[in-house]
């Protein structure tokens, strides 16, 4: 009985795709109607815990060729997906794809090694002879590092008054203090949106004034890069409430990464001000 009704199905989306396009459909409609329909027959696979880049894979092996929604990221969005896990996914895993799966991601998933260590109820009565135990002393919470300047750390102070691009020193600097803060007195010499944003933008840093290096040819230090961020990811202050090409900071910054294939040092903003 099971092959009969597989053929009387197959009939019915063919007759069905046929009459939307003999209805006055366009050939792109019933394009669209087989898309849709393959498309539901894809099974979202369980990609939780799995770094982004090979969650992806995983989705685009069970059927779904298109683009797949992130959520997450950071400041930058994603940059290095093998750094990401997912740590939830729409839909479910098992579930039918009838929509844009969603992956929401972080650097880690809180709970994701984490086992319960309660033990075992005992059946046996305690006995006063058994020795008492000592109550678990928990961890000091780390103090926090203080944010690095020209003034507390003379490899900020080199790396600004370096040169901007293929240099070790940098690409070590990077290694060395990532998601280290530091602060340095410095401009905007560029700022443009990202991509086809009007609110998201893309905007280069470089060391001193405006008026004293970028006008008259002179640089020191890397290009500094806030990648896709929106105004409030700065936290800025200053007179105006805004901020543009030529304008001189004061940037306080989380370290990301150094590319040396485009001599960009990527940037997560903690604060921005107006000097």
């Amino acid at each position: 009985m099971s092959q009969p009704l597989r053929k009387t199905a197959a009939v019915v989306v063919f007759a069905t795709l046929f009459a939307v396009a003999g209805c006055g459909g366009s050939d792109e409609s019933a394009s669209n109607s087989i898309e849709s329909a393959e498309r539901s027959e894809t099974v979202m696979p369980d990609v939780l815990g799995r770094t982004l880049d090979v969650a992806l894979s995983d989705v685009e092996r069970a059927g779904f060729e298109d683009e797949v929604e992130v959520q997450g990221g950071g400041t930058f969005g994603v940059v290095v997906e093998s750094n990401w896990q997912v740590c939830e996914q729409l839909p479910a895993a098992g579930q039918p794809v009838t929509d844009t799966p969603l992956l929401t991601v972080d650097r880690s998933c809180d709970g994701d090694a984490t086992e319960s260590t309660t033990p075992p109820t005992s059946t046996e009565p305690a006995t006063s002879d058994q020795p008492s135990e000592d109550p678990v002393q928990e961890p000091d919470e780390p103090e926090a590092l203080p944010i690095l300047t020209v003034e507390n750390s003379e490899d900020l102070a080199a790396l600004l008054a370096g040169p901007g691009c293929g240099e070790d020193t940098i690409a070590a600097f990077a290694d060395q203090y990532r998601d280290r803060t530091i602060e340095f007195d410095g401009h905007v010499s560029n700022f443009q949106n990202h991509g086809d944003y009007d609110t998201r933008y893309d905007i280069l840093l470089n060391t001193g004034d405006f008026s004293e290096t970028t006008e008259a040819g002179i640089q020191n230090g890397p290009n500094f890069k806030f990648e896709d961020v929106n105004f409030f990811d700065l936290n800025f202050t200053g007179p105006d409430d805004s901020v543009t090409t030529g304008d001189d900071v004061t940037v306080v910054a989380s370290v990301e990464e150094w590319n040396p294939d485009n001599c960009l040092f990527f940037l997560d903003p903690v604060s921005t001000r107006a000097r």
